[in-house]
């Protein structure tokens, strides 16, 4: 049996994200692996048939806080929830953007978050094609040596940044 439990999300959105389905798979193929719980619309169906891998389309908040807090690393989404969860919890995150151009999205504003986080120690980001299991694993293994406390203020001042440009942009002013 493995050593690591891992936590997926694919966020909310009603498309699904079949490039991280198939990082799931791998994990829940993977001897260093003990238990996967992946989180997106479509996944209940497509791991019907997967051993290790335990899918849900929907997860309460309740059951994802115990998800996120149980397990030793997250492989998400570039969601701005997702990013606040694992760094409010410190657990070494994995993100993976979703793209327009797989159809995964409607737009690539999941790469400017992407951006903004990157230069974050608890943060491994990547896109899929660079992804691999090895490359994952070395890194959960570095962070979970780190001391805890990294980077709180630097993802906040980016993402308040983002969040601030992208309303902006769209025309809503943000509430003080």
């Amino acid at each position: 049996m493995g050593q690591y439990s891992i936590f997926i999300t694919a966020g909310t959105l009603k498309i699904p994200f079949l490039r991280l389905f198939d990082l799931a798979k791998q994990f829940g193929e993977s001897d260093l692996v003990s238990h996967v719980v992946i989180q997106g619309v479509g996944a209940e169906k497509f791991f019907e048939l997967v051993n290790g891998v335990e899918g849900h389309e929907f997860i309460d908040k309740t059951l994802m806080d115990s998800y996120y807090k149980s397990s030793d690393f997250i492989v998400s989404h570039c969601g701005v929830g997702s990013i606040v969860n694992s760094v409010a919890l410190q657990k070494p995150t994995i993100l993976i953007p979703r793209r327009e151009c797989y159809e995964e999205h409607f737009d690539d504003h999941q790469m400017q978050i992407f951006d903004e986080v990157k230069q974050n120690e608890l943060f491994l980001c990547c896109e899929m094609k660079e992804v691999s299991l090895e490359l994952i694993f070395n890194f959960v293994g570095l962070t979970n040596e780190m001391p805890t406390g990294r980077g709180l203020g630097i993802v906040n001042e980016a993402l308040q940044s983002y969040v601030g440009e992208y309303f902006s942009r769209i025309g809503v002013s943000t509430l003080e």
